[in-house]
């Protein structure tokens, strides 16, 4: 398989994990030392804070209306994800980071989200 193959299917467990209100599923896409920074709040460092915030985010009852991957580079073990996603009808950008750990699974590294125009 493909490391382009073996990202989108990172980010469909994601997908898979949102629509199925699994905050552990969405965190396992994470790697364990990750930072998530997004507008309007702090930046959240490690894999249990960013599964917190999906359970915070599934609690809400937001939904994932779309996920949409336009750029996937990669260069050894980094590769860099740009995607637009809509959740519950608000739109976000995001750039990502991710990294291929020994085991040769892709986990997102970093991920900075801002809000749609």
């Amino acid at each position: 398989m493909t490391d382009e193959a073996k990202i989108a299917n990172l980010f469909e467990a994601y997908e898979a994990a949102f629509r199925n209100k699994d905050a552990e599923g969405c965190g396992e896409c994470y790697a364990e030392d990750a930072e998530y920074i997004a507008c309007g709040m702090l930046p959240l460092r490690g894999r249990t804070a960013i599964t917190a915030l999906h359970e915070e985010i599934i609690r809400a009852d937001y939904t994932l209306d779309s996920m949409v991957t336009e750029e996937v580079r990669i260069s050894g073990d980094l590769a860099y994800v740009r995607q637009t996603t809509k959740v519950s009808g608000d739109t976000s950008h995001a750039m990502i980071v991710m990294h291929r750990d020994a085991g040769d699974r892709w986990l997102v590294m970093a991920e900075a989200e801002v809000a749609g125009v």
